[in-house]
């Protein structure tokens, strides 16, 4: 506390554990300043679950007087580099014996394992190979910060330059100023634009893989944005072993999970976004049927529609891609298999665009809709026959009254006017058609008014039933 009252907080290190895993499974990580190892070989053939901590059996293996702030792996395995207080040091990774150490503020390997770089101020840059100085140099805009990789970057206040290993030459300079560079195995990707912020990231093929700001880790390929899991608290990505099929991350508190990544899939939608179909369906075999369905959103996404509706297992999904594409058969073969008023209904709309009238009405019937029914049965006397028995047994009084009326059938009118109670629309219809229905019907609709309220039976009605009466 300061002598003016105020409470002054100082952060100390990094929230990011200083830990590192090769492309085998051997994962060192700093604990204070003592280094230990894990190794997820010895795991066995154990059961993984997605974020479960794994059960790892941690070995201490040496203390440093340096306090490590960054843990790397050469891109071999061989080397791990420790970086903190100042200084550097280079060990072996299996046994931790040295193999040199220096001043640095920051470290990066190059991709070639043999070679690395290390800033020691502001303003010097060294480049060195096999442990001895290759080259020195001062950036024409200052040094905040080095990152490794196919290209040495160096960010200054307000930009990034990439140089070229060899020669140190400028090869671009853009005005961003990145917290971390990541490079595709192959090299040639390093850079994309999304609205996510990453805190970790790797790549697998095309595949850029990450945390972010949100606790997502999610994937990135072809301008797609993939949502692996939501995790629970902030994890950082160690590495994706193929072998396993699985991303490994950890904790600040040491802790290792791991989430189910499959390369088949990932190639897959690698193929897909290079539009090489030949690559895709040599590797189609490969993805297991319950990832499929997930691979044909994907596709669907980027408008290769015909593609997923051959690949994906989900019947819903299939259906409403069978809609999209105006597939009559796969609708129609899906509607039947559910027997579902939901399917049935936008079945029967895409076979009447299609102007299949006779499949129209079977699937128009099976969706109850007695209405549209009505539009496509002219000119079919049984298909009206069996529409107007159905409209009656469901209560759709209209559409019965007028395919009876349709048909001629003029009794089987005058009794659905008789059962709903319509009793003047009824005497009507007597009267113009059923002349010997009239007095039963004037019966029945004197009876009726003298069940209701009085003040309910008007002038109208009176004038009206005394018409029909007089008429009897």
């Amino acid at each position: 506390m300061s002598r003016s009252g105020h409470v002054v907080i100082v952060k100390v290190g990094c929230e990011e554990p200083a830990m590192s895993m090769d492309t085998s499974g051997k994962i060192i990580w700093a604990k204070h300043r003592q280094i230990q190892q894990a190794n997820l070989m010895q795991m066995g053939d154990a059961e993984i679950k997605d974020g479960e901590r794994l059960p790892l059996e941690v070995k201490d293996l040496e203390s440093f007087e340096i306090h490590p702030q960054t843990i790397q792996h050469n891109p071999n395995g061989r080397f791990v580099a420790m970086c903190g207080d100042g200084e550097y040091i280079i060990c072996t990774a299996i046994a931790l014996r040295f193999k040199i150490f220096g001043s640095a503020q920051e470290f990066a390997w190059a991709h070639d394992s043999s070679e690395y770089a290390i800033r020691e101020n502001r303003s010097v840059v060294k480049i060195m190979q096999n442990f001895k100085v290759k080259k020195s140099f001062t950036p024409d805009f200052g040094a905040e910060g080095i990152y490794g990789g196919f290209l040495l970057g160096v960010r200054s206040v307000n930009a990034l330059g990439f140089y070229d290993w060899e020669n140190t030459e400028l090869i671009r300079r853009i005005e961003i100023q990145p917290k971390h560079i990541f490079w595709s195995d192959s090299g040639e990707l390093v850079q994309g634009e999304f609205r996510e912020i990453v805190k970790t990231g790797l790549w697998v093929g095309d595949c850029f893989i990450y945390t972010s700001s949100l606790n997502r880790l999610s994937y990135f390929v072809g301008g797609e944005i993939v949502t692996l899991a939501h995790l629970d608290r902030t994890l950082y990505l160690l590495g994706y072993i193929a072998k396993h099929e699985h991303l490994y991350l950890g904790d600040r508190d040491l802790h290792i999970v791991s989430y189910s990544l499959l390369v088949s899939v990932l190639k897959y939608q690698t193929a897909v976004m290079r539009r090489d179909f030949g690559v895709a369906d040599k590797v189609l075999p490969t993805i297991a049927k319950e990832q499929r369905t997930r691979v044909a959103h994907f596709l669907e996404k980027h408008g290769f529609k015909q593609q997923a509706l051959a690949l994906t297992t989900d019947h819903e999904h299939r259906f409403e891609l069978a809609l999209q594409l105006g597939d009559l058969e796969i609708a129609y073969q899906l509607a039947v298999e559910a027997e579902s008023e939901q399917k049935w209904k936008p079945c029967a709309k895409l076979v009447i665009t299609a102007c299949e009238f006779g499949l129209a009405q079977e699937c128009l019937r099976h969706a109850k809709d007695y209405e549209g029914l009505i539009a496509t049965a002219s000119g079919n006397a049984r298909m009206v026959g069996k529409l107007a028995e159905g409209a009656e047994r469901e209560g759709k009084n209209n559409v019965a009254f007028v395919t009876y009326f349709l048909q001629g059938r003029l009794d089987e009118c005058l009794e659905v006017l008789i059962k709903t109670k319509r009793l003047p629309e009824a005497a009507l219809l007597a009267h113009t058609y059923l002349a010997s229905q009239v007095s039963r019907v004037v019966r029945l609709w004197r009876e009726n008014l003298a069940e209701v309220n009085q003040k309910e039976f008007t002038r109208q009605d009176a004038v009206c039933l005394q018409v029909f009466k007089n008429e009897e």
